[in-house]
């Protein structure tokens, strides 16, 4: 038995969509200078937090 859903539009079979979906996110997402700018930042980050930890271990 189905339940009843509140989706009333067309479905797409997730084998079929899987493949597109993936292929746009690789498109849009993975850009060599879209990840640059994220690992650019997240070493900013990094850095700013290991000198804050060396700072508080040297006070203390």
């Amino acid at each position: 038995m189905r339940r009843k859903s509140a989706y009333k539009g067309r479905a797409i079979r997730m084998d079929k969509l899987d493949s597109p979906v993936t292929e746009q996110l690789v498109e849009r997402l993975l850009q060599a200078e879209r990840l640059a700018v994220i690992l650019s930042s997240l070493k900013a980050r990094r850095t700013a937090k290991a000198a804050s930890e060396n700072k508080r271990i040297m006070a203390l």
